[in-house]
């Protein structure tokens, strides 16, 4: 396994740009973050307050070329330097996430078990290979609410806070495999923008 388990670039897109970003977000209609990947409309409410004891957020889905150019360039950098060197075909949608006071999404990995299936249009087959968090929020916005990994390497857990990721502007990739949580807010907003890339599965 390689040994680069996330790679950050700090504070790499202007605060214009973020602002840009963090507006047309919030310009967009908000749903609760799930897990899964179930479609907000087939969870039934009991499923939605179990979803709760692990993730509490809002979320909204972007998929704007724009934001897609202002990214994967910084996608292949983290790539290549990382030494990952994975294949990457697609991306999935941006999702914008919003944490607010005692909101949090515990521990978790943003791979699958199993490739995408024929009926996921775009991702038929493909599975997560690298993930991304853009911070949108200026670092003292909020208390609490760090992006943390948990890295399941040794007889015990060894988490990892990642000070770097609360500056405004920076973005963290890694592995889908990787274990990571937001820690829970406890003052304040965190605006974050997600992405999942995709590739053919692992040989």
């Amino acid at each position: 396994m390689n040994k680069n388990l996330f790679w950050v670039f700090p504070k790499a897109l202007p605060r214009t740009v973020c602002d840009d970003i963090l507006k047309f977000g919030m310009s967009l209609k908000p749903q609760p973050g799930l897990t899964g990947g179930a479609p907000i409309e087939n969870v039934t409410s009991q499923e939605l307050e179990q979803i709760r004891q692990i993730r509490r957020s809002k979320v909204a889905w972007v998929q704007e070329p724009w934001i897609y150019r202002e990214i994967f360039q910084w996608l292949g950098l983290a790539n290549k330097q990382a030494g990952w060197n994975y294949q990457i075909s697609t991306a999935e949608k941006f999702q914008f996430t919003h944490y607010g006071v005692n909101e949090t999404y515990d521990w978790h990995c943003d791979s699958y078990n199993e490739p995408y299936p024929p009926e996921k249009e775009g991702l038929s087959g493909l599975t997560r290979k690298i993930s991304m968090t853009l911070c949108l929020s200026n670092s003292n916005d909020y208390t609490g609410g760090d992006l943390q990994f948990k890295f399941r390497n040794s007889a015990e857990d060894t988490i990892s806070t990642i000070p770097e990721t609360r500056e405004k502007g920076t973005m963290i990739f890694f592995p889908g495999y990787v274990w990571h949580r937001v820690a829970p807010v406890t003052s304040g907003n965190r605006f974050s923008l997600v992405l999942w890339s995709c590739g053919n599965p692992y040989v």
